[in-house]
C-alpha cells in the first residue's frame, strides 16, 4: 500500500507528464520518454517539500528505488502482458495523446462552426498549413536521377 504522500507525487508525476507530453515532446522515443518521466516524479517530490523531501532525496540518490517508481507513471495496468519492458512506459503516454487529440478535436470543431462556409475553412486550414512544419516538415524535392555534370 502507498503511503498518501507518495501516492501524491505519483498522481502530479502523471500530471507533469500529461502537460511534458503536450508542450514538450508528444513523440518521445523510449529513452526520452524515461526521462520524461522521471523529471516528473523529481519535479512532483520537489512541489511537495517539505514533506516530500525524504522521498526527492531518495529519487536522487536510489537508483533503483527510481526505476521501481518509473513503471507506476508510465503504465496502466492492463490483463494483458507487454512483450519487453520498454513498451511499458509508452502505454500511459499513448493513452494521454489520445486525450489531448480528443480535446484538440472538440475545440477545432468548434472553432471551424464559428467560419460559418466550408470555403471559409478550406482557405483558414490552408494559411495555417502553409506554416506547419512540425510533424511534417517541408523539404527539397530530391531527384532519383544521376546527373553526369556532377561525376
Amino acid at each position: 500500500m502507498q503511503r498518501p504522500l507518495v501516492r501524491a507525487v505519483i498522481q502530479e508525476a502523471i500530471e507533469n507528464l500529461r502537460a511534458a507530453l503536450l508542450f514538450t515532446n508528444a513523440f518521445p522515443d523510449i529513452c526520452v520518454a524515461l526521462t520524461l518521466i522521471q523529471d516528473c516524479l523529481l519535479n512532483a517530490a520537489d512541489h511537495h517539500k517539505p514533506g516530500a523531501t525524504d522521498i526527492l532525496e531518495r529519487l536522487k540518490c536510489d537508483q533503483d528505488y527510481l526505476l521501481k517508481i518509473t513503471p507506476v507513471v508510465s503504465l496502466i495496468y492492463f490483463k494483458t502482458t507487454f512483450p519487453d519492458s520498454t513498451s511499458q512506459p509508452r502505454a500511459r503516454i499513448c493513452l494521454i495523446r489520445s486525450e489531448i487529440k480528443e480535446r484538440c478535436n472538440i475545440i477545432t470543431m468548434g472553432a471551424f462552426l464559428m467560419f460559418g462556409s466550408a470555403l471559409d475553412i478550406v482557405d483558414y486550414v490552408r494559411k495555417q498549413l502553409s506554416q506547419y512544419t512540425y510533424t511534417f516538415p517541408r523539404a527539397r524535392i530530391v531527384s532519383h536521377k544521376v546527373s553526369t555534370s556532377s561525376l
